[in-house]
């Protein structure tokens, strides 16, 4: 994967992680829908199994989404920490004048 290809994944997640961590980011939403979510099964009769279908639905679409941010920030990661092995190898060489070992 080219250096620009690992630093769109470096920048793509570092936007996701502003929008999701925190006390008002996403990830804190989903909670809250979530647990609203549980309230109404919890709430919901026995015998109403359309409610309680849609509701459990709705949770795994919203664990989905979040999912699917997790590895947007987990890819960033690994661009990550890919550059910073790629930084730190070129400076060796260009300080040794010869490949560093890793």
């Amino acid at each position: 994967m080219s250096e620009d290809a690992l630093r769109a994944k470096q920048a793509r997640a570092a936007r996701v992680k502003e929008l999701s961590e925190g006390d008002d980011g996403l990830f804190a939403i989903f909670a809250a829908v979530e647990r609203n979510y549980m309230e109404t099964l919890l709430r919901s009769d026995v015998e109403d199994a359309p409610l309680r279908e849609k509701v459990y639905h709705r949770v795994n679409a919203l664990r989905d989404v979040r999912k699917a941010l997790e590895v947007v920030i987990a890819d960033g990661a690994g661009a990550t920490a890919i550059i910073d092995k790629l930084t730190a190898q070129a400076e060796m060489k260009a300080r040794t004048g010869r490949k560093a070992k890793v």
